[in-house]
């Protein structure tokens, strides 16, 4: 919570109180509003802040005392898409350059994602999975999967279509995802690759876009959870 009749700078000297007998001289809070970006802020009510503001004082005031340690609950929720940068930014500043090991708990994969080296997913008070992303990645891959874009959707569809191939393809709009067959080595894979391109350049097809899809934190998180109900049972 926050004393909204407090100004930022009342606010971090109380909470500052708590933990050192002596009254700070204020050094140390400016750099904290400053870390933070809130320095030209110090002097103005809680009151008249932002969510975004708001998010920025409660890191500030989690920083008060030196911690090793910081535990964040949901740090971006209910902040716009520049809020949310402003403070996945902030809080990786803070791991790297003060070298503070962040745990965060969200519902919010997004932030797991951007800001997490280590990932740890629990279902029903138990943890399932623990590790970092680019591992869970391998653990939970799915069929090999590449999604194109070009200047002929359609005409790229129905080549893929008529190719010799191991892969299945489909069209959503203008993107086009192709799905190769399990079992298929890396060596084969990347055959199929280079004959889906020089295919599509042979037809005078630009391609626009070629990209590996990756898991992302979502998929990883049903795949974990719908697997282990499937275990219990």
């Amino acid at each position: 919570g926050y004393y909204y009749w407090m100004t930022a700078s009342e606010y971090l000297q109380y909470f500052n109180t708590l933990f050192y007998e002596r009254k700070s001289n204020g050094t140390y809070i400016d750099e904290l509003l400053g870390k933070v970006g809130l320095s030209e802020k110090r002097h103005i009510s809680i009151g008249q802040f932002s969510r975004g503001m708001k998010q920025r004082l409660g890191i500030a005031k989690a920083l008060i005392n030196h911690p090793k340690i910081v535990f964040l609950d949901e740090p971006t929720l209910g902040l716009d898409p520049r809020g949310q940068k402003e403070i996945q930014q902030l809080i990786g500043d803070i791991n790297r350059n003060e070298g503070i090991t962040v745990f965060i708990t969200s519902h919010l994969l997004k932030d797991i994602e951007v800001l997490c080296n280590k990932v740890c997913i629990i279902k029903d008070a138990e943890v399932i999975e623990q590790d970092s992303i680019a591992e869970l990645q391998k653990k939970y891959r799915g069929p090999d999967t590449v999604l194109l874009k070009t200047n002929n959707t359609q005409g790229a569809f129905s080549l893929l279509q008529r190719q010799k191939q191991q892969y299945q393809v489909y069209v959503n709009d203008e993107i086009i995802t192709v799905s190769f067959d399990p079992g298929l080595t890396d060596q084969q894979i990347n055959q199929e690759k280079h004959q889906i391109v020089s295919g599509l350049l042979t037809a005078g097809i630009d391609i626009k876009e070629f990209t590996q899809k990756a898991l992302s934190m979502e998929d990883i998180f049903f795949e974990a959870t719908e697997t282990t109900r499937e275990v219990k049972k």
